[in-house]
């Protein structure tokens, strides 16, 4: 070592560990971090009308048309820019009904009826109908082809950042809208069915249920029977249109009391061909033999039932529209029509117009007396349809041609023959 140099220690070389420069492959915005799972928000596109609990509540219209029902939906719960507007969404919405929170909508007895019958504790309930769709970004508008409300329910799901998400939201409400009653008067064919519609409905085709939120839901009948509607269709039971569509309702009401009609209208000769209407002419003649003064027989009177006149049949299809309930004795199945023949209070015989010595009598038509229909039902209604004023459904006093005891007019009828 030359010396005049200082000496040092030697020095370790230093170890660089070599420099990491491949690039970091950045995570897209809307990938949320492992711990945060994305969902979709579903709210009403626009202001619109909340039900008394707050939820969301859609009208259908008075002609009736169903709503359209306008979303917003988005993706939350995500970081960076919102993936909504390029993000395809599928939905599926739904809408159901049962009328167990509706006023009177639970069946208070059991009964039988055209194709249908009911438990106590019963309800009404309708086949759930579905709009389904997809499309990309944020806005949906759903439209049921169907005129229906109840509950509404929409599920809509995407696919975010491979993750799949959804949304729900519950307890919706699709409502009814009662017609005027201009609207109503207009869809019926004259003033009968008009006052009918008063009686049945005050022309109302909904009313409020209180634990819906207080929503305009389908009116059903005070008697627990279900009935529905303006015209509180009852037997045969609504179909769902006829629940939710006033205007089929009207027609179904309509349709009924042609019916009734013509089942009025038949209804003397199903007396004359009845058994007991034989057995009780068969009473009247024997009756006749034994006053005979001659030893020989009596020739056998006919005895004949006059057709009902055009009030009479008014009145009795008015009541079949409500229920012939009750036993006249004569037809079956059992029916208690507005009208039924006289007969002797003691005796239980035929009380008959006419001179027997002229060989043909004629029966009389009675109005059947209130005290004389079963308590169920309205013993009174042809005076509370017939009372009605058409145009505002309020009760009028007693009309022109109040009810009579009798509305037989034996001179002017025509008759339905009975063999004597």
């Amino acid at each position: 070592m030359p010396s005049g140099q200082p000496v040092t220690d030697p020095v370790a070389p230093t170890i660089v560990a070599p420099l990491d420069i491949t690039p970091t492959k950045s995570a897209p915005a809307h990938v949320p971090p492992s711990n945060v799972v994305p969902s979709i928000r579903i709210d009403p596109a626009t202001e619109i009308e909340r039900a008394a609990d707050g939820k969301p509540l859609f009208s259908i219209s008075t002609e009736p048309r169903m709503p359209v029902i306008e979303l917003k939906v988005s993706v939350v719960g995500v970081t960076g820019p919102d993936p909504t507007p390029t993000t395809q969404f599928e939905w599926v919405a739904t809408l159901s009904f049962d009328s167990i929170y509706c006023l009177h909508g639970t069946a208070k007895a059991a009964w039988k009826g055209d194709g249908v019958s009911y438990k106590v504790g019963d309800t009404r309930t309708i086949a759930t109908i579905t709009a389904q769709g997809k499309l990309v970004g944020g806005m949906i508008a759903v439209q049921f082809d169907q005129i229906r409300g109840g509950t509404l329910t929409i599920l809509v799901t995407a696919n975010v950042g491979g993750i799949t998400t959804r949304g729900v939201a519950e307890g919706w409400r699709v409502q009814g809208t009662n017609p005027s009653k201009e609207e109503v008067c207009g869809a019926l064919p004259d003033d009968t069915h008009r006052k009918i519609a008063c009686a049945e409905s005050s022309m109302q085709q909904f009313v409020r249920a209180q634990d819906e939120g207080d929503a305009w839901y389908p009116k059903f009948s005070a008697d627990g029977l279900l009935g529905v509607g303006i015209c509180q269709i009852t037997n045969p039971p609504a179909t769902d249109d006829q629940v939710w569509n006033w205007r089929e309702n009207v027609k179904a009401g309509v349709a009924l009391y042609g019916q009734k009609k013509r089942e009025a209208q038949a209804y003397p000769a199903r007396v004359v061909k009845s058994a007991m209407f034989l057995t009780l002419v068969k009473r009247y003649n024997d009756g006749l033999q034994k006053v005979v003064k001659s030893s020989s027989a009596a020739a056998l009177v006919r005895v004949t039932v006059p057709e009902f006149d055009a009030q009479q049949l008014e009145d009795d299809t008015i009541r079949g529209f409500n229920g012939w309930a009750g036993d006249e004795g004569f037809v079956r199945p059992k029916r208690l029509h507005e009208f039924r023949l006289q007969r002797d209070a003691a005796s239980g015989d035929l009380v008959v117009n006419g001179d027997p010595a002229k060989g043909c009598v004629s029966a009389i038509w009675e109005r059947v007396p209130a005290k004389d229909r079963p308590g169920k039902g309205d013993q009174n209604y042809i005076s509370d349809v017939r009372d009605r004023d058409p145009g505002s459904c309020a009760k009028r006093g007693p009309s022109t041609g109040a009810l009579t005891a009798s509305n037989s007019k034996s001179s002017t009828q025509k008759t339905r023959r009975s063999t004597g």
